[in-house]
């Protein structure tokens, strides 16, 4: 497995070059971990979803997004708050 980079995986989902399974693991302040929040995750998943659905290959391709149980706590956390 290798690092390409965000902007790599950009490139490669509009030219429908990305290889067959991609993990994105963004930087520590785009984590939805403490001290960052849910919102910071979300804008980093959301520039993958953008990248991927408007990319060459869209119709073939799947996304799976998966949250650790320290994240889901976290928003049931801020929920309960609001």
């Amino acid at each position: 497995m290798s690092y390409i980079g965000l902007d790599a995986f950009y490139e490669q989902a509009a030219n429908g070059t990305l290889p067959m399974i991609s993990y994105i693991v963004g930087p520590t302040e785009l984590s939805e971990h403490p001290p960052y929040s849910p919102h910071d995750g979300a804008w980093l998943q959301q520039q993958v979803v953008n990248a991927v659905t408007k990319g060459k290959n869209w119709n073939s391709t799947a996304l799976k997004s998966v949250m650790t149980r320290a994240v889901v706590g976290a928003i049931m956390s801020l929920l309960t708050t609001l």
